[in-house]
């Protein structure tokens, strides 16, 4: 199966419309059944065209007809979008195996949700659970680049995006961070408005008079230098305006000691010298700590042994070594 490929059907769809594709299969169902389901069943069948098509294929009684696969998206759907939701969850919760693959072919073929008419309301909160359910519950990550896209499609056509925002970042997978970096460099300006708003803990993004690749190489760069040492938060747009998603352990960048991504947790443990350090730093102000962090991370990477002769100082001659390194002020006022 091609995710990316479109069988007859879903050209019907794009090209006629919603009702004029469930005109054609109710034509089709009447006049030659064994052809209508040959092509419902195409293995490059896309989700939103099985969708819409739910309410012809109920009539004829045509779950023994269709595949497992397709059979099961239907099932999920209705219950889903009959309100179900406990019924949903009991029911992934108890096959897995089995469900998993079905939701990600539901969310990664079932994008661009604009086509999908008066049915529209129902299909988005569709999209949402789904996505929902394969971040979170799944921790499956291969459809986050389809539930992008239909983040900032929703958003430039002013709709809501934050039940989708909330499932994309509930995959709690940092590297996702590029698929919204990349409309940095949108020619919509709602796209790059967007991806600023949701990427607002990456520091220098908020200048408005610097181009978009710029931006991007700064996502690029910070994601690189800060990608060990950072943690989930679990804020989202339905508890404030510029959720900051991420935060930076600024105690493990200092000692170049990675972190849980669900919690600010160490991994592995620290040793007796490490925590004696960690006590140390988290007595400094806030500025001085980000100083710090910074000229520990940037001497480890020029020259460990510094390093290790580096962390055997005292917090003030640290700080006075940075501020000789660096005339970064801000390590010792």
């Amino acid at each position: 199966m091609s995710y990316g490929t479109q069988s007859l059907l879903d050209n019907i769809r794009l090209s006629n419309g919603p009702e004029g594709l469930k005109n054609f299969y109710h034509d089709l169902l009447r006049r030659d059944s064994k052809k209508a389901f040959e092509l419902v069943n195409d293995n490059n069948l896309h989700f939103d065209t099985l969708f819409l098509l739910r309410s012809e294929l109920s009539k004829t009684a045509a779950s023994d007809k269709l595949n497992p696969l397709y059979r099961e998206a239907l099932r999920i759907a209705e219950m889903l979008v009959a309100g179900e939701k406990s019924h949903a969850g009991r029911s992934i919760r108890s096959g897995r195996d089995e469900i998993g693959p079905v939701l990600r072919w539901m969310v990664k073929t079932g994008c661009p949700e604009r086509y999908c008419g008066a049915e529209l309301e129902n299909y988005e909160q569709l999209m949402e659970i789904s996505a929902a359910l394969l971040t979170k519950s799944f921790r499956d990550t291969s459809a986050l680049p389809e539930i992008a896209e239909m983040i900032f499609e929703r958003n430039r056509d002013g709709r809501l995006i934050h039940d989708l925002v909330w499932a994309f970042f509930e995959a709690r997978n940092p590297e996702s961070l590029l698929l919204i970096a990349e409309r940095l460099v949108s020619p919509y300006f709602a796209d790059a408005a967007l991806a600023k708003r949701l990427l607002c803990f990456i520091p220098g993004l908020d200048d408005e008079s610097t181009a978009g690749p710029i931006l991007y190489n700064r996502v690029l760069n910070w994601l690189g230098e800060n990608r060990p040492f950072m943690s989930y938060t679990g804020e989202n747009l339905h508890l404030c305006n510029l959720p900051r998603h991420y935060a930076v352990s600024l105690s493990a960048k200092y000692l170049r000691h990675p972190v849980s991504i669900d919690r600010d947790i160490p991994l592995p443990a620290l040793n007796e010298f490490e925590r004696c350090l960690a006590m140390q730093f988290d007595k400094l102000p806030e500025h001085q700590q980000q100083c710090l962090a910074d000229f520990s991370h940037t001497l480890h990477k020029t020259n460990i042994r510094q390093w290790n002769a580096f962390l055997q100082l005292s917090a003030d001659q640290q700080a006075n070594l940075a501020l000789s390194q660096t005339g970064r002020r801000d390590c010792y006022d």
